[in-house]
């Protein structure tokens, strides 16, 4: 979105596993990769050490985050952009404040989702389970990625890529939700060039862009 020159600002609200200047976490990534110059703590308002449910650590370290506190931060960022990507936690059940679930935040900022889902075997029945939930809850869904987030661990890759191959169509057979794209495995370490490119190659922006002005005309 920002290469395309849209003003696009990034927010994670809660990051549990890693501090919020840690560079292996989700803030400084975010950061890195968006290429916004916003202050790690305005991206993640809340980082705590503990990699366990962003509920349990903030209860582990005696504080408290409420989705008001949540909606706070993400119109701070609002100030600033056309448009703010929020990353959620593991996923819309996930207990997240003290106060709400994951969806609840989503819902709360009124945000069309989109839903990245691994994409080998599984997947299907806990992608459509997400997209049942969230209609439920009454929230919009822009699309599905799909992505790989590990490399092939044994010499089943016949299966492996026939289940790859047929995962969004069976998704979309089960569900009028866009498929997106579905983004291969890029490698442990890969850089915010090779990212960009990846997108750009295998999920339609456009079709998320589009969503946008649709929301903002």
């Amino acid at each position: 979105m920002r290469e395309r020159g849209l003003r696009t600002g990034v927010y994670k609200p809660i990051q549990s596993g890693n501090q919020v200047d840690d560079p292996a976490g989700d803030a400084a990534r975010l950061a890195e990769l968006s290429g916004v110059d916003d202050a790690l703590r305005v991206i993640c308002p809340v980082a705590l050490a503990e990699p366990i449910a962003p509920v349990l650590a903030l209860e582990r370290a005696e504080l408290s985050l409420r989705l008001d506190d949540v909606k706070a931060g993400f119109h701070r960022l609002r100030e600033r952009y056309d448009h703010v990507l929020v990353e959620g936690a593991g996923g819309l059940a996930v207990p997240y404040v003290m106060d709400g679930l994951v969806a609840d935040a989503v819902k709360l900022l009124g945000l069309p989702l989109i839903i990245v889902a691994r994409a080998g075997l599984g997947t299907v029945n806990h992608t459509l389970l997400t997209v049942e939930y969230a209609r439920q809850r009454g929230i919009t869904i822009c699309g599905i990625i799909l992505c790989r987030s590990t490399p092939y661990i044994d010499t089943a890759q016949s299966y492996v890529d026939l289940i790859e191959a047929s995962n969004p169509r069976l998704i979309a057979r089960h569900t009028d939700a866009p498929i997106l794209g579905c983004v291969p495995w890029l490698g442990m370490s890969p850089t915010r060039a090779n990212i960009v490119r990846a997108i750009e190659q295998y999920v339609d922006v456009d079709v998320i862009v589009k969503r946008l002005h649709n929301r903002t005309s």
